[in-house]
């Protein structure tokens, strides 16, 4: 079983690090470059790429994070590993809360909005200005979210093989 349980983390880690580095990538790189771009720009990119996201590796990061890590806790308590077992439940509501909910209840919302809007003409700068203002702040939430999530999950890892160790 302490296979299981590690290859278990390993993939909730590896998860959970994609999912950080999604979106820390979208706060300090993407969001930023558009903000620097004209708003038809702005907008005609961003529509790109929410046509492209939806890819097995972007959905592996998204809701394998949250999945494995609460897949990791159980395993992890089944172990009798309790802290390891907390760490990681806490992980994974972490990602249920700040990446999914938030992903779900603003970004997709914000998106599908933006889907239709014409690149051009006079509501162009307007329209890209309101979603920039609401979508940034929360894909920085994503960001936190995420990162604190994969950190506390590698303090569960850590938790786990330490327990496994006394057990030997």
């Amino acid at each position: 079983m302490s296979v299981v349980r590690v290859v278990l983390f390993v993939l909730a880690l590896l998860a959970g690090a994609l999912s950080a580095g999604f979106f820390y990538t979208f706060s300090i790189l993407i969001m930023p470059a558009l903000a620097t771009a004209d708003a038809g720009t702005a907008i005609l990119a961003m529509q790109k790429i929410n046509l492209s996201v939806r890819t097995a590796l972007f959905a592996f990061a998204f809701f394998g994070a949250p999945a494995l890590a609460l897949l990791t806790a159980a395993a992890a308590g089944l172990a009798g590993h309790r802290l390891a077992a907390w760490l990681a439940l806490a992980s994974g509501l972490l990602q249920v809360g700040a990446v999914f909910a938030v992903t779900m209840l603003v970004n997709v919302p914000l998106n599908e909005a933006l889907a239709p809007v014409a690149v051009s003409g006079p509501a162009a700068a307007a329209t890209w200005g309101a979603y920039d203002a609401r979508w940034t702040p929360w894909n920085h939430v994503r960001a936190v979210g995420a990162a604190v999530s994969f950190l506390i999950l590698l303090a569960a890892f850590a938790s786990d093989a330490a327990a496994r160790r006394a057990r030997q």
